[in-house]
C-alpha cells in the first residue's frame, strides 16, 4: 500500500492534483494507520461544455462518483491518534498543506484569467475554486478551523455568473431554456440568481424589456411586471 506522504509529494509535482484526506483508521500493529483520501486531478478538467456552462458539475457530480483511495501512514513520534476518524491528523498531515496549495493556484489562475482572458485560463480558475470549496466543506463538516486563507466565495460566484451571463448575451443562438437553467435555476447560486441577473443587466445597462429581446433571455419577466 502506498504511503500518504509519497502520494502527497507526487501530487505536488502536478499543477492539478490535490489530495483531500477524509478519515483515518487504526490497523493492527504499532503505529499502523490507513487514511481514506479523495484525489482531485485533471482527468475531467478539459470537458469544456460541462466546465463553462455548469461549473458545479466538474467537482460535485464527477468526483462524488469516484471511490476514495486508501494510503498507509505513521503518526509522528509522541502524537496520539484522535478517534473516531482521526480528522485532526487528516488536517495536520494532509489537508492544511493541500488547501494552502490549491488556494495559491486559484489566485494564480484568477490573475492569469484577468490579464490574459481565454477558455483555458477560465477552466483552470473554475477548477481550482471548486476543489478549494471541497476542502472548505470538509473543514466545516468536521467543525475544524481552516487555515486563514482568502476565501472570496461570493466574489467567485458573482464572477462565474457574470462570465456565463456575458457569454449567453453574446450568443445569437443561445437556447432560452438552457440559459434559464444556468442563470436562474442552478442551486449553485443559492437563490441569488435573480440578484446577480439584475446586477449584470444594470451594469450594461439594459432594461428588462431590452434584455428579453436577446435570443437566450426571452424568459425574463414575460408579463413585464418587474421594476427596472
Amino acid at each position: 500500500m502506498e504511503s500518504l506522504h509519497s502520494t502527497i509529494e507526487r501530487a505536488k509535482r502536478s499543477p492539478y492534483d490535490f489530495l483531500l484526506a477524509t478519515s483515518m483508521q487504526k490497523r493492527p500493529g504499532e503505529n499502523n494507520y490507513v487514511v481514506n483520501c479523495r484525489l482531485f486531478s485533471d482527468s475531467n478538467l478539459w470537458e469544456l461544455d460541462k466546465v463553462l456552462t455548469r461549473p458545479k458539475m466538474l467537482i460535485e457530480d464527477y468526483y462524488e462518483q469516484e471511490p476514495e483511495k486508501t494510503y498507509s501512514v505513521k503518526l509522528p513520534e509522541g502524537e496520539a491518534y484522535d478517534p473516531p476518524e482521526g480528522v485532526k491528523q487528516c488536517k495536520k498531515l494532509c489537508n492544511d498543506g493541500e488547501i494552502e496549495r490549491v488556494t495559491t493556484k486559484a489566485k494564480e489562475a484568477k490573475t492569469e484569467h484577468e490579464n490574459y482572458p481565454s477558455d483555458n485560463a477560465e477552466i483552470k480558475s473554475v477548477y481550482y475554486n471548486m476543489v478549494r470549496e471541497r476542502f472548505y466543506a470538509w473543514f466545516q463538516v468536521n467543525m475544524l478551523d481552516s487555515p486563514r486563507l482568502d476565501r472570496p466565495e461570493r466574489e467567485t460566484k458573482k464572477q462565474q455568473y457574470e462570465e456565463l451571463f456575458n457569454r449567453y448575451l453574446a450568443d445569437p443562438n443561445a437556447d432560452p431554456e438552457e440559459v434559464k437553467r444556468a442563470l436562474n435555476d442552478d442551486p449553485l447560486w443559492k437563490g441569488a440568481g435573480s440578484v446577480y441577473l439584475a446586477d449584470n443587466r444594470r451594469a450594461i445597462p439594459l432594461t428588462r424589456e431590452e434584455l428579453r429581446k436577446y435570443p437566450g433571455f426571452s424568459w425574463i419577466d414575460p408579463r413585464n411586471t418587474g421594476k427596472d
